[in-house]
Parts: C-alpha cells; structure tokens; sequence
C-alpha cells in the first residue's frame, strides 16, 4: 500500500481550544502509527530564524579547517567533528552542540570569527525545545493520558542539536553508497530541518524505502526507539537515512541539515504508558532508566552508525 507523509499545521494545538488541540493530536498520532514521520508546519516559530540558522552553518562550514579544528569535538565539550568513509575520505562534517545551561557539565564551543553563530544556534535550540514540549504534549493528549507524562521528564533540557554538511561527491558513485547509513534514532523525536538538497528517506514498520523531501517552512518529525519503548511497542520506530540523489546536479553540490534531538532526564523511569497495555498487548517492557535504557541501546547498537539525518 502507497504510504504518504502527511503534512500538520500545528498552530491549532499552540494557540486552540481543547477541541482543537485534540483534532491535531490525532493527526500526529495517527502519522506515527502509519507512517512513523511527518512534516510539520506553523510550529511556533518564525521559518526566518531556520534560514538564519542554515546561513550561519554554511558560513562555519567554509571556514578554514584550522579554524574549525580549533573547536573539535572533546569529550565534554561539543563542537567540530569530521567524518570520514571506508576508504578515510571525508565525506561529512559535523557541528554539534548542546544547552548553554545543563547538568551534563559540557561546555559548548563556538567559533570566534562568526559573531551571529553563537546567538543563532541558542534561539533556536530554544525554540526546539518549546516545540518538543508541544509534540509531547500532543502525544500524551492522543494516548488520553496527563499531559505532563512525558514533558515533565524534559524539564533539565537534556537535548541536543547539530548541524551537518555533506560534501559534494567528486568520484563515482558506488553500489549501495549512502551519505548515512540505515539506522533507527536513539531517543524520541528528531526534529531535521533541510535544505533545498534531496537524500532523506525513511522505510516505515513493514513497508519500503521513501524520500522524505525538502519542504521549505516545515520541520520533519521522525519518530525513535524511545516511543516505540513508551507505547509498548504501539508505535514503532522508523528506519532512516540518507541516500545520494541520482541527479548529477545534487551529487555535485553539498547537502546542509539541522537535527534537534529530544532526549529525556537521564534519571527519568521509562515505564510503558498504561493506555497502551491492554490483554492483546501485555507490558513487554520493563521499567528502566534513561540512562541505563541508552547503554543498552548502544551495546546492541556499536556498530551502527550515529545518526548524522
């Protein structure tokens, strides 16, 4: 069966009545149950500052890569990252970055030459954040459980967000090549912005492979193995990644994207939403911490790749 990826106008639930917000929380709901991904349109914020954003990733990403290798990636502290194939070729680079005020006692890093980048990447971190709020609460309202299940365990702002860029492609294509290999997200949401560039795909539970393409003023939500955890398995989440376009013109030019990832307390207790068992569907699940849900997740995980959408 054709699966399409349905497009919400999310300023009901911002800004309606109860009946309004219950009418959207549906319709997400019911995207993650037979799709597992969605775009999202009027989503609380103005489209201006995504284009700010990408903007301001183009320009750290032209910067020398003396300059960007003087922020890497430390193990407290986000910032640059390179990646590289098989064959040690670069092929990505990676900005990554967290909330400026955290428990984690990470340190962001930003680059100095770009007086903007730091302001930028914070209001929209922000910004993401507020969303994500909404999203839970929009799952909980659909679930007919208390609002505040799931929100309440984002309360420290343990998220992250990154900026990518893909290279272009200079060589032959090979078979099966990908720019991110298949993977299930970690956590809840992923939030991707994307540029004008073609690639992401997602194959939806039992079905096949489908772009996910760009569509400017809409934010897409792909859902992650944590909801799949939360609803015992009622939804499930979504394989992804990153294809190469068979247009020479898009293989030739680089690819930018913005993902904010949700990710709950690591104190938090995930617990199977009691609406979601029921005798034909007993608790597969048992209690767990965040934190000890994720070291299971990447002992099973190690050889996959990260999710770099």
């Amino acid at each position: 069966m054709n699966k399409t990826i349905p497009i919400i106008d999310f300023e009901p639930f911002i800004n309606g009545n109860l009946q309004d917000k219950e009418a959207v929380a549906q319709k997400f709901y019911d995207a993650l149950a037979e799709v597992g991904c969605l775009y999202l349109k009027n989503y609380g914020f103005s489209t201006d500052l995504v284009d700010q954003a990408f903007a301001q990733s183009k320009a750290f990403f032209d910067l020398p890569l003396e300059e960007k290798a003087e922020i890497a990636m430390k193990k407290m502290s986000p910032g640059y990252e390179k990646a590289t194939d098989e064959e040690g070729k670069d092929f990505r680079e990676v900005f990554h970055y967290g909330p400026e005020i955290n428990k984690n006692n990470w340190i962001n890093q930003w680059p100095a030459s770009l007086p903007k980048f730091r302001k930028t990447c914070t209001q929209l971190f922000d910004e993401c954040y507020t969303m994500s709020q909404k999203l839970f609460q929009a799952l909980a309202l659909a679930l007919k459980v208390p609002e505040t299940v799931f929100s309440d365990v984002l309360s420290d702002g343990n998220c992250y967000s990154f900026f990518a860029h893909y290279l272009p492609l200079t060589e032959p294509v090979k078979r099966n090549q990908t720019r991110a290999k298949p993977h299930y997200g970690s956590g809840t949401f992923g939030l991707i912005f994307q540029d004008d560039g073609k690639g992401l795909e997602i194959c939806p539970h039992q079905g096949e492979w489908m772009p996910v393409p760009p569509i400017h003023g809409t934010v897409v939500v792909i859902m992650e193995d944590l909801i799949q955890r939360w609803t015992n398995d009622k939804l499930y989440s979504t394989l992804h990644q990153v294809s190469i376009p068979e247009e020479d013109f898009y293989k030739a030019r680089s690819r930018y994207s913005i993902a904010f990832k949700i990710t709950p307390n690591n104190d938090a207790q995930i617990r199977c939403v009691e609406t979601c068992i029921s005798k034909d569907n007993p608790c597969k699940y048992p209690p767990i911490s965040v934190e000890n849900y994720y070291q299971e997740w990447e002992a099973k995980h190690e050889n996959i790749y990260s999710d770099q959408n």
